[in-house]
């Protein structure tokens, strides 16, 4: 496996140039005015002796060294006023790789080199090592935060959550930017409530959770107290406190997420990271000890955004279901308050229309027993056929015709 750190190295407009003294055959002195080359100033470096290098050319040399168990290959071109340095290592793996090349940076660094020479890396085979190593790490924690935003906003938010917590108009139109919101509203819509943490990237995140504003909730119930406010009502000193208290922008991050992650120094890690990512994204320097100290901060809040992500599920889950759960047995119970007004209006009219028809029946046995007595006594003494009698021949006839009538009401 082979990897390659490549340099260019460039006159420094203000070096200083050393005077020494030579003798020639004569045995005359002559001053001289040298800097030394960066080929020499490697050869001596590196303790590259004669027998060392393989010169390929004439403005090209190639030297061979081992460092680290690695075989090392420097390859030099010099041309009038620069000079450019490829070293090849190979080894058996990456990381003793980048070990020798380390080594060997480190080393340039701590000479004398850039005093003469402006040096400048141009393939940097070290930052491209610990970029890739880090990636997964950014991507990972992305991932995560991004996954704890979605639940948390959503669950306070529900389905409006984009129009409700994003206030900012920057990060509208670059969100916009991003999904190529145009046209059709209702399509739009979809695909913002779809795609709208898609959409951010780390620094859109930041801004979204770190920028104090009032939520559009917080500005109507704002409005409403201010307009309900009479000229003669008063208020202590605590209560105008609580008010301007409950009344002063905060971030999300305040309002949602500090519960859950009580670290006062959150913004400075995620924007420490930020950098960190930048230089990652964009093929910048990344050394190892930035990778150590990005490595760090990243474990620590992964650590606290899963934590999150757990509270998230098994507490605010649950407190959320219990919320929908009393607003609904709130409504069971209402209706069945209305449901037994109702029976027992019911009832109370069942209970009269009984005590009238008791009433009534009262009346109709009154009368009627009477009847009936008078027709078992008239059986009781004759022996005519019952359908043979003239009911004008009973005494009591008028108990049918008029008292009934009159008395029975309906």
């Amino acid at each position: 496996m082979t990897l390659t750190n490549s340099y260019i190295f460039l006159n420094h407009p203000h070096r200083k140039k050393q005077n020494t003294t030579t003798k020639n055959n004569n045995g005359t002195e002559i001053s001289n005015t040298n800097i030394d080359s960066v080929s020499l100033k490697l050869k001596k470096l590196f303790n590259i002796t004669f027998s060392d290098e393989n010169k390929h050319s004439w403005y090209k040399h190639r030297y061979r060294i081992f460092i680290e168990d690695c075989d090392i290959e420097i390859e030099f071109s010099e041309i009038k006023n620069e000079s450019y340095l490829d070293i090849t290592s190979t080894g058996k793996n990456k990381s003793q790789i980048i070990k020798s090349l380390e080594k060997i940076h480190k080393k340039i660094l701590e000479s004398d080199i850039e005093n003469d020479y402006i040096m400048f890396v141009s393939y940097d085979a070290i930052s491209e090592y610990y970029c890739n190593k880090m990636y997964p790490k950014l991507n990972k924690l992305e991932r995560n935060l991004k996954h704890l935003l979605a639940n948390i906003y959503i669950l306070n938010f529900g389905i409006g959550y984009p129009k409700t917590t994003t206030k900012n108009e920057e990060l509208k139109k670059r969100v916009k930017r991003t999904l190529k919101l145009n046209g059709n509203a209702g399509k739009n819509e979809i695909e913002l409530i779809k795609n709208f943490f898609n959409a951010l990237n780390y620094g859109d995140v930041e801004l979204l959770l770190f920028t104090k504003q009032l939520t559009s909730i917080e500005e109507k119930a704002m409005y409403d107290f201010v307009n309900n406010i009479k000229p003669d009502d008063k208020f202590t000193g605590k209560e105008i406190q609580d008010i301007v208290r409950g009344f002063t922008p905060k971030s999300d991050w305040e309002r949602l997420f500090k519960s859950k992650i009580p670290d006062d120094n959150i913004e400075k890690t995620i924007s420490d990271i930020r950098k960190h990512r930048n230089n990652v994204a964009h093929c910048k320097i990344f050394h190892k000890d930035d990778y150590i100290k990005c490595q760090k901060l990243i474990a620590k809040l992964n650590t606290k955004i899963l934590k999150a992500i757990n509270i998230t599920k098994t507490k605010d889950f649950a407190e959320k279901n219990r919320q929908e759960l009393a607003i609904c047995l709130s409504h069971i119970a209402d209706n069945l308050r209305d449901f037994g007004r109702v029976m027992k209006n019911i009832g109370e009219g069942m209970a009269q229309v009984s005590r009238n028809l008791s009433s009534t029946f009262q009346i109709i046995r009154q009368r009627i027993n009477p009847v009936l007595e008078g027709v078992a006594a008239l059986m009781s003494k004759t022996t005519r056929p019952l359908s043979d009698l003239n009911l004008s021949q009973l005494k009591f006839s008028s108990l049918l015709t008029d008292q009934v009538d009159d008395d029975v009401k309906p």
